[in-house]
């Protein structure tokens, strides 16, 4: 899949070796603590998100029942504020609550947003595509696909990514790298819905059991099932060396009791998914 990527955009595998190109500094960074190491028998769970341009909103989502036959938008994965204009998933989100912009998407050359070359991690709007919030979120062009909903979501709490659901199951993020990358739906062939921003906030909604073995279960299946797209996928914008920098993802998962990792990267069809899971040392 690479080698096709490369031969789409005329490269060759030098393309964008960090010689010729100026990485970008800002790292994640997530820990996670079992039970058996800290002083007061928690598992602990955090994070630093380091994203170039980032949403820091912070979103409560409440619990909810849903009737029989919902569906479950997926959105592309965004960064820079605001990176969703929508009124299903708490104020922070909504189009009342946006502040300090105007109804004119900001200038970035170096960004797009079109159901194409969809945008990606830390970039917003084209300059030659000025929708207004409004029509964003009308003609809902940021929804990637839709997945089957469950008869009950859990409350949690948000950023980019998952932090934290009713039930203490908690999420850290750290991108990672990989040797395959994919892009969402419609990049190349793939057919991709879920990236990690996502899929970490599904787990939490539906972790049925309340535990993190649960959030893993639910994202591999989900990938699996969905496809998997990694966190930077543009060849020509951002180089080899970033795109396969950002092609996989690390988290940690605790619940009161236990602490994972978990790691998911592309699969080589752009259809699915690959990952596993590892239970700390620390949890006894």
């Amino acid at each position: 899949r690479l080698q096709n990527s490369l031969e789409k955009f005329n490269l060759d595998s030098s393309f964008g070796s960090s010689s010729e190109l100026m990485m970008p500094t800002d790292k994640c960074t997530t820990i996670a603590v079992g039970r058996a190491a800290s002083m007061d028998g928690s598992c602990l769970n955090t994070h630093t998100a380091d994203c170039a341009e980032f949403d820091w909103r912070i979103n409560k989502v409440p619990a909810r029942d849903w009737p029989e036959g919902s569906m479950r938008p997926v959105y592309i994965l965004t960064g820079e504020y605001p990176r969703q204009v929508r009124e299903d998933r708490g104020f922070t989100w909504s189009e009342e609550n946006l502040e300090n912009v105007s109804h004119t998407c900001n200038d970035n050359k170096n960004s797009f947003f079109d159901t194409t070359d969809i945008g990606r991690k830390g970039f917003g709007i084209n300059e030659n595509q000025r929708l207004n919030w409004k029509q964003i979120k009308d003609t809902k062009r940021d929804i990637l696909g839709y997945i089957p909903q469950v008869p009950h979501t859990f409350a949690l709490i948000e950023g980019l990514y998952g932090i934290m659901n009713e039930h203490q199951v908690a999420v850290g993020e750290s991108t990672c790298a990989a040797k395959i990358f994919n892009g969402p739906k419609g990049f190349l062939g793939s057919t991709a819905l879920l990236e990690v921003s996502e899929l970490s906030q599904i787990a939490l909604e539906r972790a049925r059991t309340r535990t993190a073995r649960e959030a893993i279960t639910v994202m591999g299946q989900l990938a699996e099932r969905h496809g998997y797209y990694s966190a930077e996928w543009d060849l020509q914008r951002a180089g080899l060396d970033m795109v396969l920098g950002e092609a996989g993802e690390a988290l940690t998962v605790t619940d009161p009791l236990e602490a994972w990792v978990f790691h998911i990267l592309p699969d080589d069809t752009g259809t699915s998914a690959v990952w596993v899971s590892s239970r700390g040392i620390m949890n006894e």
